[in-house]
Formats: structure tokens, sequence, C-alpha cells
């Protein structure tokens, strides 16, 4: 009988619209939080990597290593290209260990 008589405590109708129009809001800063976080580009793993920019470390023909956020990666490309030392490139596949490229232009 006491938990009855707890549960049918009358609240003002200000007081109802307060916690309605709070909720309210808190729903929809959630949701648009999320869509925004869904709508960000991927920051880790392959897909954060394409379209990524490197430099070239060491360069012959087809081949080479290139540094890409801070790690040093095998890395070919396929048309022949002369890359020098710190030549920017761009990171268009990861396959294995190793990255495909393509130079600036």
């Amino acid at each position: 009988m006491i938990l009855y008589s707890l549960l049918t405590v009358e609240l003002s109708p200000v007081l109802w619209m307060t916690i309605s129009g709070v909720t309210i809001f808190l729903l929809g800063l959630i949701l648009y939080l999320t869509v925004k976080a869904y709508r960000q580009k991927a920051v880790t793993g392959i897909e954060g990597m394409i379209n990524e920019k490197a430099f070239v470390t060491e360069w012959k023909e087809k081949k080479g290593r290139v540094r890409l956020q801070g790690e040093i990666w095998h890395a070919y490309s396929d048309e022949y290209l002369d890359l020098k030392k710190n030549d920017k490139v761009f990171i268009s596949a990861v396959e294995d260990l190793a990255v495909k490229i393509r130079a600036t232009k």
C-alpha cells in the first residue's frame, strides 16, 4: 500500500513540460552526435590509409619504401616512377603488407 501511494505522486504541468523538454533535447543531441560520428572519414585500419600522404624513403622503378604515419612500408606502383627521397606520394590501395602509391600531380 505504501509503494502504491509513492507511485501516485502528482507533478505539476510545468515540471512535466520541463522534464519532457530536457528529455527531447538529450535524445536529439544523442541522435545528432551519432549521425555526425557515422559520417566521419575512417581514421584507422586500411580505410584510414587510403588517400593518405606518404613520403618516399627509397625508390627504384616500380617499387620501394615509403614512410606512412610514422612507419616504413613496402610500396609499389603500376607505372614506372622517377621518385627521390622525401617526394610526396598518396596511397591508393593496401594489399597484404604493401601499399600501392600514386605520385602527386
